[in-house]
């Protein structure tokens, strides 16, 4: 029996356990690790003449003696949401190019393991002409299609090429780069997945980084060469069910040591240490590299919230990096220490931009708040001016009124004007009648239909042309990512029907 026989057989056993053992993971819902029946050698034959190509021995092998393709809706038993059958070899292609050349998958493929970079886009690029452009399309050459990931997210076989045999992750969008895969080939690939998800590892994207446990991805962290393999080795331990304290120990090494990106690796992974351990992360608080503090920040608060929130919260308060704010700010929520004092801080402080707007939530708005929440509403923040608005709005405060107003005259935010418009009109402040007046011949849909019903409310007999013809308007409101059931008519005749105008409740009886 050769190495070959062996590993079918051996995967062949593995997938009978996980489909016994109702083993769970990502998309595994969709095929219940089911295949269908393998293809006759000579179907694999004729796809191979057609397209001028070889397929690489470990995917002939499996799709030939074990199954292919499956019940799922996106096919057999595999990674992420299955595996295509073969005839679906052109998914990905016929998702970013207008045509699939015959030849393709004879093509040599450029990529090599690990990330490949696509060619930069720049800002004199047409993106509906030129990209992708050639040199983006290059780099999808002699790649077999596998499955879906879900969204634009594909999984692929390369078939020509030095890298040919393995695996390769795939974005349509083009906003991550092709990953080669660093197992060997596609087998190695598929009896990793069996064994991660039998061994219970953690995380959904499956795939990346080097295989294997605890030593098998100590031994990469402390003696590969390679720092984008440290890396992925390192972001692997997280996967892990368990990790020993001597793992820590290496980790700990890193933080004071380590480039970076690998500091920030590093401390990412100590969000799983016990709580005696997680102290080693609290220098990277003061580190130059923003990834570095984030990493270090949520292995305090997910470890050991209540013990560090004091030095989280002096972290917060000092924190240049909005990322690393806002990391911050959601675990120390989470773990209920955020009191409505600490977010009267955040709130009162411009240079915490929208995060001001979250901190938000926790404040009891009351009347002596009102200059704050004047000056909120010149924030440069659109969620900051909601809020402020929205505030506003339930104080009713007659002193605000003015501020409103002229607010009301520059605001450009759909939800912060509607703030505004409500507060104005429980106000009865006519002044903001003038400021709609356009808006009811102009705006766009939904803005006409909201001055409209304010001008109405108010009686303002200015806006009758208006309403003459937007009741004839024989559909609903619509603009792009707003919707609405009703037609125009159907929503002005509540409104027009208790206006104090005799003239426009006249309008919705036709007259």
């Amino acid at each position: 029996m050769t190495d070959l026989d062996e590993q079918i057989a051996r995967i062949g056993a593995k997938l009978l356990h996980a489909r016994t053992a109702n083993v769970g993971g990502f998309g595994t819902g969709s095929h219940q690790f089911l295949l269908a029946p393998p293809l006759d050698e000579s179907e694999v034959r004729a796809f191979e003449a057609r397209h001028g190509v070889t397929l690489p021995d470990g995917y002939r092998a499996f799709i030939t003696r074990l199954g292919h393709g499956g019940p799922g809706e996106f096919g057999g038993a595999g990674p992420y949401y299955g595996l295509f059958a073969l005839d679906a070899w052109s998914d990905f292609l016929a998702c970013i190019a207008d045509d699939c050349p015959l030849d393709w998958l004879a093509r040599p493929s450029p990529l090599h393991p690990g990330a490949n970079p696509l060619p930069e886009f720049t800002d004199d690029t047409d993106p509906d002409t030129e990209w992708p452009g050639p040199a983006v399309l290059g780099m999808y050459e002699g790649i077999l299609s596998l499955g879906t990931r879900g969204c634009s997210f594909a999984t692929g076989l390369i078939v020509s090429g030095d890298a040919r045999g393995r695996v390769v992750y795939l974005d349509a969008d083009h906003g991550e780069p092709p990953y080669v895969g660093r197992d060997a080939d596609f087998l190695d690939w598929y009896e990793r997945w069996l064994d991660e998800l039998t061994a219970g590892f953690g995380g959904s994207w499956f795939g990346y980084g080097p295989a294997g446990g605890e030593p098998e991805l100590l031994a990469v962290v402390t003696g590969s060469s390679d720092r984008e393999l440290r890396i992925e080795a390192i972001h692997n331990l997280s996967k892990l069910p368990n990790l020993s304290a001597g793992a820590f120990e290496v980790l700990a090494g890193l933080l004071r040591s380590g480039a970076a990106t690998e500091r920030g690796a590093a401390a990412a992974v100590f969000n799983r240490a016990p709580a005696n351990l997680v102290e080693a992360v609290v220098p990277l608080l003061d580190d130059d590299d923003a990834k570095a503090r984030g990493s270090a920040c949520r292995a305090l608060v997910e470890v050991d919230p209540h013990t560090w929130s004091e030095r989280l919260w002096a972290q917060l308060l000092r924190e240049p990096a909005t990322e690393v704010q806002n990391e911050v700010y959601i675990g120390l929520k989470r773990a209920g220490l955020l009191d409505e004092q600490r977010a009267m801080t955040l709130v009162s402080t411009p240079e915490f931009g929208d995060l001001r707007a979250w901190a938000a939530e926790l404040v009891t708005w009351r009347p002596e708040h009102a200059p704050l929440l004047h000056d909120m509403l010149a924030s440069e923040h659109i969620s900051v001016r909601r809020c402020a608005a929205t505030a506003l709005d339930v104080l009713g405060l007659e002193a605000s009124v003015p501020i409103a107003l002229e607010r009301f005259a520059t605001e450009r935010d759909d939800g912060t004007r509607a703030a505004l418009i409500r507060m104005l009109v429980a106000a009865r402040e006519h002044r903001v009648c003038d400021l709609l007046l356009h808006a009811a011949t102009d705006g766009s849909d939904f803005e006409r239909l909201e001055a409209v019903r304010v001008l109405v409310a108010f009686g303002d007999e200015r806006v009758e042309a208006s309403v003459r013809e937007l009741l004839i308007v024989d559909r609903p409101p619509s603009e792009p990512g707003k919707w609405h059931s009703k037609t125009f008519a159907e929503l002005l005749g509540p409104n027009l029907d208790v206006s104090p105008s005799p003239k426009l409740r006249a309008l919705s009886k036709g007259v």
